[in-house]
């Protein structure tokens, strides 16, 4: 009898043996690819003269791996006038799973309206966090915008992330 215990211990659950199962390891990723809807709210501060207003808006991002996707946001901000902001942005991240967080690159263009329109270049970074693995996430990030024969200005955005 105590020779058929330490067999099976051996053929099936000894630490070490060849025949014990091996866990499955587990998914860490946090990032993953696919959509990604965002809600946000912010403060536009312009480069020269006038304060600085508040605003928000949403995005929707497709990740193509976990490191680079798009983002198409659109935004609108209290101004002297109410500003309305289109963008689409290519979205370079850097996931750290263990930590859940992603810091980022946003680079792209887009169009700043309020009766007259124009053309606009945006540059800036980020961090995203999730909560668990393929879950809703927080981020916030700055990004400085150009805007051709207007003023440049830099919004400050912090929302929640949706994957989906």
């Amino acid at each position: 009898m105590r020779r058929a215990i330490v067999m099976f211990l051996l053929a099936f659950g000894f630490p070490g043996s060849g025949w014990a199962k091996d866990p499955v390891p587990e998914d860490p990723s946090h990032f993953g690819t696919g959509f990604e809807l965002g809600v946000f709210g912010g403060g536009a501060i312009p480069d020269g003269s006038g304060s600085g207003e508040f605003g928000g808006g949403v995005s929707l991002a497709y990740f193509f791996t976990p490191e680079v996707g798009i983002d198409a946001s659109y935004g609108v901000f209290a101004f002297e006038d109410e500003i309305h902001t289109v963008s689409a942005d290519v979205v370079l991240r850097y996931p750290i799973s263990e930590a859940s967080i992603a810091p980022y690159l946003v680079i792209g263009g887009g169009a700043r309206t309020n009766g007259d329109s124009a053309a606009l270049y945006r540059l800036g970074g980020g961090l995203d966090v999730r909560f668990q693995p393929g879950g809703p996430g927080i981020f916030a990030d700055g990004i400085y915008n150009w805007v051709v024969g207007q003023e440049n200005f830099t919004v400050a955005r912090l929302g929640v992330r949706i994957p989906f």
